[in-house]
């Protein structure tokens, strides 16, 4: 904001003095002394730079022809300020504001939900968020944590049974990307031999996606031969493959802009489905008001690459 050449407190001054015409009552009002009403109005006079009235001994103070221009502003600055303040919150509202608890996959929440997530809550006052970031397979694997949330946003294989209160929101491809080198001039998709024989970036030894990866390529006759790096932070990943350190097993949402002109998809795999789960017990505008952000905040982005809308 601007350094206006006054304060509230001079203003409020002013405003009653101009009423009252009486330092004496004005001060009264005020709580204060006359010479605090005196000392207030001569410090705005001096930072305007000209006189809001006429004075003397054993008359009334009145205004200039630029105070009195001067107080009409400020009765248009009074109502735009009490216009501003309307949009506090009452004891009421604040005491009702509801809390959800929303569960959501990194690869989603950090590019797409995340940047738009403070704009929603300030247009939504009423509306509180806790989010949890997880892993697809973490879902996959304890239902249970699904369950104890209001909403949970995660993948799923597309030949996979839709777990109970879960509604498919589109689907999105996935694959072996990596830099087009790795192809070594060789047709596009690489034959199955091909892509056991490329040096793979694989999540943590022992998780549940490096569980979930390796039984998904082992549909396909694929056992990796060359393990060069291990991740579980998605754009860590997708930067190790955009520096042709190894090729990955990816979602293509999970891509940046400069990887898809980076990077090629080597091998398909399955696709996967985006799941929306909603507590059945949930109901109410605000959880409407935050399910349809949460939805047009992923499939409304330019960025966000859905295969097929379902």
């Amino acid at each position: 904001m601007r350094d206006y050449p006054f304060t509230l407190r001079q203003l409020e001054v002013f405003a009653l003095l101009s009423e009252t015409r009486s330092f004496r009552v004005c001060a009264e009002r005020l709580g204060i002394s006359q010479a605090s009403v005196s000392r207030q109005l001569s410090e705005l006079e001096a930072r305007l730079g000209f006189a809001l009235f006429v004075r003397g001994p054993g008359r009334r103070p009145d205004l200039t022809s630029r105070g009195d221009a001067f107080l009409q502003d400020l009765d248009a600055l009074d109502k735009a300020g009490r216009k501003l303040a309307s949009y506090r919150l009452t004891r009421r509202e604040r005491a009702s504001t509801q809390t959800f608890r929303l569960r959501i996959g990194v690869g989603l929440f950090d590019p797409y939900v995340k940047p738009k997530l403070g704009a929603f809550l300030a247009a939504h006052p009423g509306i509180a968020c806790e989010v949890q970031r997880t892993h697809p397979a973490e879902e996959l694997a304890a239902p249970q944590r699904r369950e104890a949330s209001d909403f949970t946003v995660f993948y799923l294989r597309s030949d996979w049974p839709m777990p109970p209160h879960c509604r498919p929101l589109g689907q999105v491809r996935s694959g072996i990307y990596g830099v087009p080198k790795m192809a070594e001039a060789a047709a596009l998709p690489l034959a199955a031999e091909a892509c056991a024989g490329l040096p793979l970036i694989l999540p943590p030894q022992g998780s549940r996606e490096e569980a979930m990866q390796l039984a998904s390529l082992a549909e396909q006759g694929l056992v990796p031969q060359r393990v060069v790096a291990r991740t579980e932070y998605p754009d860590v990943l997708v930067a190790m493959v955009e520096r042709g350190v190894g090729a990955a097993c990816l979602l293509e949402p999970l891509l940046t802009r400069s990887a898809h002109a980076k990077l090629v998809r080597l091998f398909p795999l399955s696709d996967w489905t985006l799941v929306l789960y909603r507590n059945p017990g949930l109901g109410g505008e605000r959880a409407d008001a935050l399910e349809a952000f949460v939805r047009s905040a992923i499939l409304e982005d330019n960025a966000y690459p859905t295969a097929v809308e379902t």
